[in-house]
């Protein structure tokens, strides 16, 4: 479990929130058992760490706990230490934060955070596929979609249209953006689709009839 400097980071996220008060109530550490194990053993690196939503299984049991500790110290002769500590912890771990695309937790009072110079180029992209019964995306966009077969590229299987951004750094299941590109290569000459739509990164390809 301290194997891989992902899992590492990850135990360090846990202990730093609140994880290291679960030592003060023995019946909450003993629910963590169980998460703990099926996390750091997986064989999918992508449930290591805590870029993605696969800690948020840990939130509820450190919130309780950690409420309960926090309290407990309170009532004890060390109030003024508990209370140090805890502000401590706050400051080090909003200090820490980072957005989802790496960027500083203070980046969210710059008005150009909130900018997106392709938004124009991702609605045309999406308004051609909406109507499709079946489309193959890349992970990015599957939450917006509700055609009625998804795919995650690259399995294809009878899609009408795949929409992909070539320029999103998320590009999972691929490791690298050459292979996501190279991927899209094969697709278009060995699987009969043509690129129909092309702009700043974001391509739509269709399934020649």
């Amino acid at each position: 479990m301290f194997d891989n400097t992902v899992k590492i980071k990850m135990w360090i996220l846990l202990l730093m929130s609140g994880g290291i008060l679960t030592i003060f109530q023995p019946k909450y550490l003993i629910l963590m058992i169980p998460i703990i194990a099926g996390k750091f053993f997986s064989s999918e690196e992508v449930y290591w760490g805590f870029s993605h939503h696969y800690a948020v299984e840990f939130a509820p049991i450190i919130a309780v706990s950690s409420i309960l500790t926090i309290d407990k110290f309170l009532k004890s002769n060390f109030k003024k230490i508990s209370a140090i500590v805890v502000i401590i912890l706050n400051i080090v771990i909003l200090s820490q934060i980072h957005l989802y695309n790496g960027g500083k937790i203070s980046r969210i009072f710059d008005i150009n955070y909130y900018k997106n110079p392709i938004k124009k180029d991702i609605s045309s992209a999406l308004k051609i596929i909406e109507k499709a019964d079946s489309v193959s995306a890349q992970n990015t966009f599957i939450p917006h979609l509700t055609n009625d077969k998804i795919y995650l590229f690259p399995k294809i299987n009878d899609s009408k249209y795949i929409i992909l951004n070539i320029n999103d750094k998320n590009i999972w299941p691929f490791k690298s953006q050459k292979e996501l590109i190279e991927e899209i290569g094969k697709t278009e000459q060995n699987n009969n689709y043509q690129n129909i739509y092309e702009s700043n990164g974001i391509k739509v390809l269709e399934r020649r009839t």
